[in-house]
């Protein structure tokens, strides 16, 4: 195992996503240009003739799916009157209703209920049409049902179910979600983790390269201090500006499963019933998700596993100190600290009982069983 894990772990995971692809370049892939009228629309559009463009795409419809979405593009971009918005419309609803896989459509129909006069706004409609598309991939979906205007037409319940759907998908997507502003300051989470935080376990399954690490490399993913402050997060040397959690949900076993990956073994019998899944937003970008269980323990998703934080110092630390000592095994001053001689004494107790060595601290104490 390389020196990096350690950074692989804890920091380049949350901190080297980047921005999702926009949805015009999708379109421009994903919608045909083999008809010579839609060609012809096209090559206007990008000789800036838009009138032009809207009206051989105008004659196409209201059967082509391709002419309705590349027109409804020109009425947004172009805020065009709606002699040309209203066949666009009814159009794309064609589309829409004819397939339940096209993502385009959707996502282009919900852009149209969400723009122009507020006769023409349909939020409920939208709302609907932004889940379709990003159920099908379509990452740029997720930060339109955010929008306050969506929002507003929800209840609370729903606007939080709405919010962590987006960000749990988010999560799992090549890009980072950006939130608006509004939506930070509506879905601040209730309860959010302050102070400094110590790594006392890592969680993977069997075949996770931390286990093949050398000791050098797994110390270094234990020797960390997560500190979450009012406006920034610092994971080792790594900040994280205008930080804050959103969402907070109660965690289901979906939930959990989808934050902390298939690949770490865990579930809500490892991690207690009060345990809600917040989002850490870094400068107004959805980076990571956690769990945090209601017993003063934060659970961190990294490379294909769980990072186990306690508070820093903590008095389950202590405990472990003293019961470690108690039976032979040397780990210092019951302070709290989950440091390098606290460590070794659990890696040596570990050793004894026929389990991997690598200072799982949570295991020691018989009511925070190690999840892994």
């Amino acid at each position: 195992m390389n020196a990096r894990l350690s950074g692989v772990l804890v920091s380049v995971a949350l901190f080297a996503l980047g921005l999702a692809l926009g949805a015009a370049a999708r379109a421009d892939s994903e919608v045909g240009a083999g008809d010579d009228s839609v060609a012809a629309a096209v090559e206007a559009l990008r000789a800036g003739r838009t009138l032009e463009a809207a009206e051989r795409l105008l004659a196409r419809l209201p059967g082509d799916r391709d002419a309705a979405i590349l027109l409804g593009r020109i009425v947004l971009s172009a805020d065009l009157a709606g002699s040309y918005r209203v066949p666009a419309r009814r159009a794309l609803e064609s589309a829409v209703a004819r397939s339940d896989d096209d993502r385009l459509a959707a996502f282009y129909l919900a852009e149209l209920l969400t723009s122009g006069d507020a006769a023409d706004r349909d939020a409920e409609t939208a709302s609907d049409l932004y889940r379709r598309a990003a159920d099908l991939g379509l990452t740029e979906a997720l930060g339109r049902l955010l929008q306050p205007a969506l929002l507003d037409a929800l209840n609370g319940s729903e606007r939080a179910e709405i919010l962590d759907r987006a960000l749990q998908r988010s999560a799992r997507a090549e890009g980072g979600l950006t939130l608006p502003d509004p939506t930070l300051a509506g879905f601040a989470a209730d309860e959010a983790p302050t102070g400094r935080w110590q790594v006392v376990a890592f969680a993977a399954h069997a075949g996770h390269r931390f286990w093949r690490a050398g000791p050098r490399d797994q110390a270094a993913a234990f020797n960390r201090t997560i500190r979450f402050d009012d406006g920034s997060t610092a994971i080792g040397d790594h900040l994280c500006r205008r930080a804050t959690f959103v969402g907070g949900l109660p965690a289901t076993d979906d939930l959990v499963a989808g934050t902390v990956g298939l690949s770490a073994p865990i579930s809500l019998g490892d991690i207690g019933p009060n345990a809600r899944v917040l989002h850490l937003v870094c400068a107004g970008r959805a980076i990571v998700p956690i769990v945090l269980t209601g017993a003063d323990e934060i659970l961190l998703p990294v490379d294909g596993g769980i990072l186990v934080l306690w508070p820093r110092p903590d008095g389950r630390i202590a405990d472990v100190q003293r019961l470690l000592t108690a039976e032979g095994y040397p780990a210092g001053r019951a302070d709290g600290y989950y440091g390098p001689v606290t460590r070794q004494a659990v890696m040596e107790r570990e050793r004894d009982l026929g389990q991997p060595s690598v200072g799982n601290a949570r295991g020691v104490l018989p009511h925070a069983a190690d999840p892994g």
